[in-house]
């Protein structure tokens, strides 16, 4: 019988120490990836939930402003309603965009999820407070 020497144990030790410690970051970057896949999720229920209000609601009613998602933390999201008139008493376009906070990131233009378009938040200039999730369609009256 031949016996492992000192070198060939911590050889083999090394190696399933780096296998162990590769298995557990694929599981953490799974879950950290689970995790923004939920926040996002939410993010667009209660997106299309406010869409549907809006589309419930008197059309004299539907202005610009914002909205608190029910399915986030308010102090980790916001909604910002951006709404232009078309034609007066007939068509008016609706943007709707959530930005959130997750782990140590805002996702959306929206720097201190106050649900208002501020100086600096603009990135791309277009006059929005665009994110991920965000959503654009006409009403009429």
């Amino acid at each position: 019988m031949k016996a492992l020497t000192l070198i060939e144990v911590c050889v083999s030790l090394a190696i399933f120490t780096l296998v162990v410690v590769g298995i557990t970051s694929l599981n953490t970057g799974s879950l950290n990836l689970f995790t923004l896949t939920d926040k996002r999720q939410s993010a667009w229920e209660a997106l299309r939930r406010q869409a549907e209000l809006m589309h419930n609601v008197g059309y004299s009613t539907i202005s610009s402003g914002t909205f608190i998602p029910d399915n986030l933390d308010p102090a980790d999201a916001a909604g910002y309603i951006k709404v232009n008139v078309i034609s007066v008493d007939r068509l008016k376009d609706v943007f709707l965009s959530i930005s959130y906070k997750d782990k140590n990131r805002i996702v959306g233009e929206d720097i201190d999820l106050d649900g208002r378009l501020d100086m600096g938040e603009d990135i791309n200039g277009n006059g929005l407070l665009d994110s991920p999730v965000s959503v654009s369609f006409s009403i009429t009256n």
